[in-house]
Order: C-alpha cells, then sequence, then structure tokens
C-alpha cells in the first residue's frame, strides 16, 4: 500500500520551499545564502580558501592510496 500519494511535483516544491530551511542538513545552506546576501561578503574568499585545502587533501589522500 502507498500512504504517500504525493506527485513528484509535490514534493518537490515542499522541498523548495524557503520555510522549513531550521533542518540541520540545511544549516550549511542557510549559512551559504546569508554570507551571498550579506553586503559584506568578505567569508566567501575564506570560505572558498577552505574548500580548495579540502580538495588538496583529498586529492593527496587519494593519490596516496593508490
Amino acid at each position: 500500500m502507498c500512504w504517500n500519494k504525493a506527485s513528484p511535483i509535490e514534493v518537490s516544491y515542499s522541498m523548495e520551499s524557503k520555510d522549513d530551511m531550521a533542518g540541520p542538513t540545511s544549516k550549511l545552506t542557510q549559512f551559504i545564502y546569508g554570507a551571498l546576501k550579506s553586503p559584506t561578503t568578505r567569508l566567501l574568499p575564506l570560505l572558498h580558501q577552505d574548500l580548495s585545502l579540502l580538495r588538496r587533501k583529498s586529492s593527496a589522500t587519494l593519490s596516496g592510496l593508490r
């Protein structure tokens, strides 16, 4: 039996709803939106730097495992 009869469109609409941005998985999204909307975007270069460092570490780890 299928209890949930919501169509895919309804499901995607409810997932894109900005009202429930309080979930733990959306904290990062909320932070990024806040950083993008804030007039002082000093955090973005720092965030970009952190991401590039993470990429370097992960690629170094992967090459070390081969």
